[in-house]
């Protein structure tokens, strides 16, 4: 009887044992987690995947595997400003207000869209609504920044920067577009130390950035004095400077900053290198695609695939820099068990005018973009349908906040190996940001938007 009793007692233990083993192994689900979005203008799986399968942009795979994934699915016009916004409220073009990039101002001017007009609350002004605070850098239509908790670092800075640096324009005129302002000081000193003290220099910048020379890479190759005829490299010493600008303010509050619930971050390089980097694909393989272009309105997807194949190594340098962002924010991320989505607003296509994703023609769908949402209870490597208004609901559901009642996306329950109750509310503006009229960065922002070919 004793031995039927000790036999029982071990069986007992062990399956207690055991039991409690697979328990452990169970993600704890955080229940008001800090949420970090990274968004990669540009960015497609047609270029990435190719890199990967290929060995390189091993941190990509491993974000890859790591998380539930997906060809986000966007609309047209595949224009920053207005599905930035749309990422950023939940809500399409017609709902959020910025429809297009341009509007008439007084006098007929046309300037681009300003936070004024935004007619939603946007992510961090929701948190801002639960007292909860946001940093925001660099996102796009951010400008006159909103007054919230937190720090918002508006696409207009680097604009200011660059005008500052490059132009000898007064720094004290731009400090509007810091939220609260004496952050606009402190990455004034920052930069300044970098830029003004040392200089600009270009070719250290580049350096620092780990990508060629695509001036002189450019007039080695065309036999060039100069970029004179291709706007954007013609401008490519600003966009460097723009692009070290954002990053180096990523790192600063990555380190610096104190107690946020939500932390986005923004990078325009991918989409802007990819307007004018197949100069730097095999010429005789670009004339062949310009004939094909030239008697169709609309290519095949294997002829789309192949392009992106072999389009893929021209990309890589950009993106591999990239890498060493994604891994900070990663590391950082996976310390406070919060949750990383990483996404674009949209790829690229050939169409009409040759690699773009603006102006296509009806036949020619909007160029999906990228997802990967990292964290606890993630569905690792699963695929998952998804488009660029489901990204604030699912932020919200993660951070235990209502969806809003009237937002056009959904929660991306899929991705998740956990379920909660969905909450719903209405959300409204509830903070008016007065529009300013700055016209030396609109200046700025109008021969940007014609350099890249938008205007």
């Amino acid at each position: 009887m004793r031995k039927k009793i000790f036999t029982f007692v071990i069986f007992v233990l062990l399956i207690s044992i055991f039991f409690n083993l697979g328990c452990s192994k169970k993600e704890k689900i955080p229940e008001n987690p800090k949420i970090y979005m990274i968004g990669i203008d540009g960015a497609d799986w047609g270029i990435i995947d190719p890199l990967i399968k290929q060995g390189k942009l091993k941190f990509f795979k491993k974000l890859k595997e790591e998380s539930a994934w997906a060809k986000l699915k966007t609309f047209k016009p595949t224009l920053s400003a207005v599905v930035w916004t749309s990422i950023a409220t939940g809500d399409t073009m017609v709902k959020h207000g910025i429809v297009d990039w341009l509007f008439v101002k007084e006098n007929n001017i046309k300037v681009p869209y300003s936070n004024a007009e935004k007619r939603v609350p946007s992510i961090w002004e929701i948190f801002d609504s639960y007292d909860e605070s946001s940093i925001v850098l660099h996102w796009f239509v951010t400008y006159p920044p909103d007054h919230i908790k937190g720090v918002v670092v508006s696409d207009s800075f680097s604009v200011a920067m660059s005008e500052v640096f490059f132009s000898g324009k007064d720094y004290k005129k731009f400090e509007d577009t810091v939220y609260p302002e004496f952050y606009y000081y402190k990455l004034y000193r920052l930069f300044k130390e970098d830029i003004v003290r040392k200089g600009f220099d270009y070719k250290k910048m580049v350096e620092y950035l780990e990508i060629p020379d695509y001036i002189e890479k450019y007039k080695k190759e065309y036999h060039k004095e100069t970029t004179k005829g291709i706007p954007i490299l013609s401008n490519w010493r600003r966009y460097i400077l723009k692009d070290f600008i954002a990053e180096k303010t990523l790192y600063y509050f990555l380190k610096k900053g104190r107690n946020y619930n939500l932390f986005l971050w923004y990078s325009r390089m991918p989409d802007v290198f990819k307007h004018f980097g197949s100069l730097f694909m095999d010429r005789n393989y670009l004339k062949k695609i310009k004939k094909i272009l030239a008697d169709k309105q609309t290519v095949s997807d294997s002829l789309d695939r192949e392009f992106e194949t072999k389009m893929a190594p021209v990309v890589e340098p950009i993106l591999k820099h990239k890498e060493k962002i994604l891994k900070a924010v990663y590391e950082k991320a996976i310390k406070e068990h919060a949750y990383v989505f990483i996404l674009s607003d949209h790829g690229f296509t050939l169409g009409p005018k040759g690699y773009d994703h603006h102006g296509l023609p009806k036949g020619i769908p909007a160029p999906d973009g990228i997802l990967m949402i990292l964290g606890p209870g993630v569905k690792k490597g699963k695929e998952i349908k998804a488009s660029v208004l489901d990204i604030t609901p699912t932020a919200l559901y993660l951070s235990g906040k209502p969806v809003g009642r009237d937002m056009d996306g959904k929660v991306l329950l899929d991705a998740f190996d956990f379920k909660r109750k969905i909450k719903y509310t209405v959300y409204k503006k509830s903070k008016k940001v007065k529009g300013k009229k700055n016209k030396e960065i609109n200046r700025k922002i109008m021969e940007d938007l014609k350099t890249i070919g938008y205007i």
